[in-house]
């Protein structure tokens, strides 16, 4: 399969099993449009192109994409076999554990999908016991050496004692078992203090911040109880916790301030170079979900926001040495040495390699689909109960689905998230479409992106 488009002025192929990039002329990229399955014949080519280019011209492109083809470059054999599907389905143990340790927050944000931090459940904290056990399971059902704890909410650090004590925990138990375990926390800011970002900053191996960038746009749906906007709150103390956590070994410098774009900022390019020149490295900005709000995202604001998403592109294209640097976490792709092919494949193992835990040891396939009885898979003291659920997930992937099986992005977004498409469509293995389209042109973006660098490397000023 190839995917061809244009960017920038710019012609590119990605040939999908191989994940070979192609800058093409002109005449080679549209001899090349539309189809995606097979090269273009003489004859085919010759219809296409004959009324804008000379023969001699349109044979000399013919003739490199057949030099690929016959190469195996372009258009390059599906390596699915038999022998890998049985891989995937002989993958067993646990990688990631999302700890809930709070179902409760001290924002009321307008578009949650937990619903305020309650996950439509009672409002709840998570007792050290529970946190120690869910570490406990963990432990026992690891499928490797290199493992993880997600905190989560809710606001997690509304129960901050009991995320310090299940941190000394598991550090002291991964020693007594030759396990690497990697902590993260996911907080909205407003509760950080210094004993808070200094132990943070020790302890986890990756913090996430939520801002959604211009005051006037983080203020009108991330509000307190009270309707009040907190931007002014929360930004204080994120700089603070960037600026310390800048001092640290590399393998705890690693954050993302992470916001939400709606409907009401379509221009969200200017809520990212916002975040960007108040001197944040690492940013992140995700569509919101949901539908039904007039702020959710709808099909008619998608070549909208494929624009802000060129735009976005270009602009970082364009920075100079002396502008802020900063990265734009749907634009980091890893075009040479990505992810493994069964992450390629099954993507966050959400259901069989990752779990999240309520506040009441309840095991969930991720924390988007706790408070879901339907989803309920067993708990932290009887185990799986549901291993039908958990086979399921595993056997949903871009190999299954069946709209992915087609699609040229599969093996750079993985089939989408599981909960997104379920809470859109009913289904995990039918993913959701707006999100899909707009995956699809942060990937064009990145591959864009990286072929620019490489042009600029190649030729000189």
């Amino acid at each position: 399969m190839v995917h061809v488009f244009v960017q920038n002025g710019l012609h590119i192929a990605l040939d999908v099993n191989s994940g070979n990039i192609y800058l093409l002329d002109e005449i080679t990229g549209k001899m090349l449009e539309g189809f995606p399955d097979a090269p273009p014949t003489w004859e085919q080519s010759c219809q296409k192109l004959q009324n804008s280019y000379a023969k001699p011209v349109i044979a000399e492109a013919y003739k490199e994409i057949e030099t690929l083809t016959a190469q195996k470059m372009l258009y390059s054999p599906d390596f699915i076999d038999d022998k890998l599907m049985e891989k995937l389905d002989r993958r067993k143990g646990l990688k990631a554990l999302c700890l809930h340790v709070t179902h409760d927050c001290n924002l009321r944000c307008g578009y949650c999908f937990a619903h305020q931090g309650d996950y439509r459940t009672t409002r709840s904290l998570m007792s050290a016991g529970v946190a120690f056990k869910a570490i406990d399971f963990l432990m026992e059902h690891a499928g490797r050496n290199n493992i993880e704890i997600d905190f989560f909410g809710g606001e997690p650090l509304l129960n901050y004692e009991v995320v310090k004590k299940a941190v000394y925990y598991g550090k002291e138990l991964a020693a007594r078992n030759n396990k690497r375990l990697y902590f993260t926390l996911t907080t909205n800011g407003t509760l950080l203090d210094e004993e808070k970002i200094a132990f943070l900053n020790r302890e986890m191996n990756n913090i996430v911040i939520s801002i959604d960038g211009r005051k006037e746009v983080h203020d009108r749906l991330r509000y307190d109880v009270h309707k009040n906007g907190t931007y002014e709150r929360i930004l204080p103390n994120a700089v603070k916790l960037v600026r310390e956590r800048k001092k640290n070994p590399p393998e705890r410098q690693d954050y993302f301030i992470r916001g939400t774009f709606t409907a009401k900022n379509l221009d969200f390019s200017r809520d990212v170079l916002h975040l960007a020149d108040l001197g944040f490295e690492r940013i992140s900005l995700e569509p919101v979900v949901g539908t039904g709000a007039d702020y959710h995202i709808a099909k008619e604001h998608l070549p909208a926001i494929m624009r802000e998403y060129e735009k976005l592109a270009q602009i970082i294209n364009a920075r100079t040495p002396g502008d802020p640097g900063f990265s734009f976490y749907h634009f980091n792709l890893n075009l040479y040495e990505g992810p493994c092919i069964y992450k390629r494949i099954s993507a966050c193992g959400a259901g069989f390699e990752y779990f999240a835990v309520s506040p009441e040891g309840d095991l969930y396939p991720c924390h988007q689909f706790v408070g879901a009885p339907q989803f309920k898979t067993g708990n932290i003291r009887d185990g799986i109960e549901k291993p039908q659920l958990t086979e399921y997930f595993k056997k949903t992937n871009v190999l299954t689905k069946e709209t992915c099986k087609k699609c040229w992005a599969k093996f750079f977004c993985s089939g989408g998230c599981h909960a997104n498409a379920y809470f859109s469509n009913g289904d995990p293995a039918i993913p959701n479409e707006p999100a899909c389209i707009m995956q699809k042109k942060r990937i064009e973006c990145a591959i864009t992106l990286e072929v620019m660098r490489r042009l600029a490397r190649e030729i000189p000023a």
